[in-house]
């Protein structure tokens, strides 16, 4: 008989190869850490976030917009708080799917003036604006793409795009208190800063999208090409700051290479009515301020470069994040005082689960005082492991509830620190209700081994009556950590094999970003390695050993002609979840580069030919690139849950819905039903008729070991229990054609 991983336990509660799956997100499955339980704990983890708020429920507070550009996620968070003082924000996912497509960068702002915030968001090198049409609830349709102003460059008028390339983030407030919005960014050269003045008010009396580009050099400032160096007064390299400026070529003195990333934050430090800038560059690791006065001539100009922002606006902690800050003004604490959060505006080397810094402001909304408060706001509420979560369940303990390994691609630590590691959530709920507490955040220190983004794959490889583990990693090996601790007993496990060898000892290297699996696709008594890549591929190494003692062949590159979705026909980076069906058929889920899953069947007896792909996005599911998720029935409805991991480094937990099977009856085995249940000493099963000469009945243990068997001759068989100890079992009644299987609860 076949030796069957951890998944078969999930694979007896899907449905048929024919099934439409309607998973249903739950952000109230319970979490606890050393800290106490998260508030937030699906809501899938934060790099480098952009900050908004507004009153998205129509409640009369003011709830945050969230947008990570690493994966391009937009997340939103209800208000909940209370009482003044109180920070407590709940995550919510109900209007996702009333988002646009959002790219590089994106802020919230009533652009309209209606009361609903808008959002407004790169668009190439300049920006588009999607109008709040909700009623009860956020629609936003697209208002305009590009958003357009009005030049006068050398005498000459035109009208064309406002300027901001996606790298950089603008600073859009009503600078001149008239009422409606204005735009600053950085310009073409990228040494001098637009000033967008938005003349709707002036213009027709009310909010609008009415833009001229008032200013080119505004501040009478410059940033140096090269570096952050920032040049002020008669030191700038423009001396064209009025109204409708010029740009005389001769006078920049030569030849200016745009930098490669900025951004902008506006508020007034010191009570003078101006706003003043703090800017960052994309080779900084700290934000500088540039203190405004009001010039003669009408303008403002920059007269005071202070460093190290926000430690002059109290005594404070300066931001220090590892590159390229970004600043943003809420309400954090409901005080009516505008606080601040910075965070890194990169894709890479970021502080991943540290990178949401939060300064309370104890002073005025333009006498602010700021105090340094947590690296970590809205994360400490989350499961959040840096780089990619890829969650795999296993039963580490042997209690019959199924717990969760999660692991990562890199977490950073400090710069050249990227350690990727494990963690490992134990189950402390009941069968029908999950609930999870972080155990270890470093299990079985991975680390230690010298090798990123690791990927675990369990199942027993030795029969000895416990699961092993395999990892994949980023170099494309594989290692072999063997259980030590035997049967129903908490897992003990070794590295037995290092970077594992095949039959003719050679490397099972397999590329890049090697994610195992282990499951018996042949069927054939023995566990397969389906191991997905970079490349998008699912390699096959059939197990061409024994039960006992495991023997790989890499037979197939690309199993099924499986390729994961991807973004530019290069990689996919696919991390396969193999499943049977009630049916005893092989279903396929692949984790994509662009976040969504792919979804085969027609896989047995194929392994040769073309998979069938039912659908190229399972259930529309995306939350961010990088996507890796599996499939288990978490809480004993006999339905697939789903716990799905992305970029971000966090996790969402979806309760499997119901299932239409499709599947036309035919004759196999019967069906059946079992009492007691739970049962304690024995179990009697009765069929629904006479059993067929082909009719198997199997029980296996929560980790899909098969226990027992016997060839059903009469309707009535009574099982005992007495030797096997209190947890989850499973019953499965296999016919020529098909399978019954339910569920058991020994006590």
């Amino acid at each position: 008989m076949k030796q069957l991983t951890i998944l078969f336990l999930a694979c007896t509660f899907a449905s048929s190869a024919y099934a439409q799956y309607d998973f249903t997100r739950n952000d109230n499955i319970v979490v606890h850490y050393p800290e106490g339980q998260l508030l937030n704990p699906w809501a899938g983890g934060l790099n480098s976030p952009q900050f908004s708020e507004g009153d998205l429920d129509g409640d009369g507070d003011l709830d945050l917009f969230i947008f990570d550009r690493m994966g391009n996620r937009p997340l939103i968070f209800l208000n909940e708080s209370t009482e003044t003082g109180e920070i407590k924000y709940r995550h919510t996912y109900d209007w996702n799917d009333q988002l646009p497509d959002l790219k590089s960068w994106t802020l919230m702002r009533d652009m309209d003036c209606d009361g609903k915030p808008d959002l407004i968001s790169n668009s190439s090198n300049g920006m588009k604006i999607h109008k709040n049409i909700g009623v009860d609830s956020p629609e936003f349709e697209l208002e305009v793409d590009p958003l357009i102003a009005s030049y006068n460059i050398n005498g000459v008028p035109f009208d064309a795009g406002l300027f901001c390339v996606s790298v950089d983030i603008p600073s859009i407030q009503d600078h001149d208190g008239d009422g409606d919005l204005d735009i600053f960014s950085w310009t073409e050269i990228a040494s001098t800063i637009y000033y967008y003045k938005n003349m709707s008010m002036e213009n027709e009396g009310s909010c609008g999208l009415d833009f001229i580009a008032a200013n080119r050099c505004y501040g009478k400032l410059s940033e140096a090409s090269e570096s952050s160096t920032v040049f002020i007064g008669d030191e700038a390299l423009c001396d064209f700051n009025v109204i409708n400026p010029e740009i005389i070529k001769e006078d920049w003195g030569g030849e200016h290479h745009p930098h490669t990333g900025g951004t902008i934050h506006q508020v007034d430090l010191d009570q003078n009515g101006i706003k003043d800038l703090i800017i960052s560059d994309v080779t900084d690791l700290v934000m500088n301020t540039l203190m405004m006065e009001e010039c003669p001539d009408g303008q403002d100009s920059a007269t005071t470069f202070i460093p190290d922002f926000p430690a002059d606006f109290m005594s404070t902690n300066p931001i220090d994040l590892r590159t390229f800050p970004a600043a943003y003004c809420i309400d954090a604490n409901n005080d009516g005082v505008q606080d601040l959060v910075v965070s890194p505006n990169s894709t890479v080397d970021t502080e991943d689960n540290e990178s949401c810094w939060l300064y309370i402001n104890n002073g005025e909304n333009d006498l602010p005082d700021y105090q340094y408060s947590q690296p970590d706001f809205l994360q400490d509420g989350m499961i959040d492991f840096g780089r990619m979560a890829y969650p795999v369940p296993v039963d580490y303990n042997a209690d019959g509830l199924m717990d969760m390994a999660v692991s990562n691609k890199e977490y950073n630590e400090a710069v050249d620190s990227h350690p990727s590691k494990i963690a490992l959530f134990e189950n402390t709920g009941t069968e029908t209700v999950p609930e999870f507490t972080l155990i270890d955040d470093n299990w079985l220190d991975i680390p230690q081994y010298d090798i990123e983004s690791v990927y675990p794959t369990f199942g027993d490889l030795d029969n000895d009556g416990d699961v092993d583990m395999i990892i994949g990693e980023q170099s494309g090996n594989m290692h072999y950590f063997q259980n030590q601790a035997g049967p129903d007993a908490t897992m003990d496990l070794a590295l037995t094999a290092a970077a594992m060898t095949d039959v003719n000892g050679e490397s099972l290297d397999i590329g890049q970003f090697a994610t195992p699996q282990l499951f018996d696709i042949d069927d054939n008594g023995t566990l397969d390695l389906l191991v997905g890549e970079k490349n998008g591929n699912i390699n096959f190494i059939e197990n061409t050993g024994t039960p006992e003692t495991y023997s790989f062949l890499h037979q197939i590159d690309t199993i099924g002609q499986a390729v994961a979705s991807n973004f530019l026909g290069i990689n996919g980076y696919s991390v396969p979840w193999f499943w049977r069906d009630t049916n005893d058929v092989v279903n396929l889920m692949v984790g994509t580069e662009v976040g969504i899953l792919n979804y085969y069947d027609n896989i047995e007896e194929n392994l040769d030919d073309a998979f069938n792909l039912v659908e190229e996005s399972l259930d529309d599911i995306w939350e961010g690139t990088r996507a890796a998720a599996s499939l288990y029935d978490w809480d004993g409805d006999n339905k697939l849950d789903m716990v799905y991991g992305q970029i971000g480094g966090g996790l969402a937990f979806y309760i499997g819905g119901d299932v239409v099977n499709n599947t036309p009856e035919i004759e196999g085995a019967s069906n059946f039903s079992i009492y007691p249940n739970p049962a304690n000493t024995e179990v009697t099963i009765k069929l629904d008729k006479e059993p067929s000469s082909t009719d198997v009945l199997m029980l296996f243990n929560s980790i899909g070991q098969l226990i027992y068997q016997e060839k059903m001759t009469s309707r009535l068989t009574t099982i005992e229990l007495s030797n096997y100890s209190a947890g989850v079992y499973v019953l499965s009644l296999k016919g020529s054609y098909s399978a019954k299987s339910q569920r058991l609860l020994k006590y």
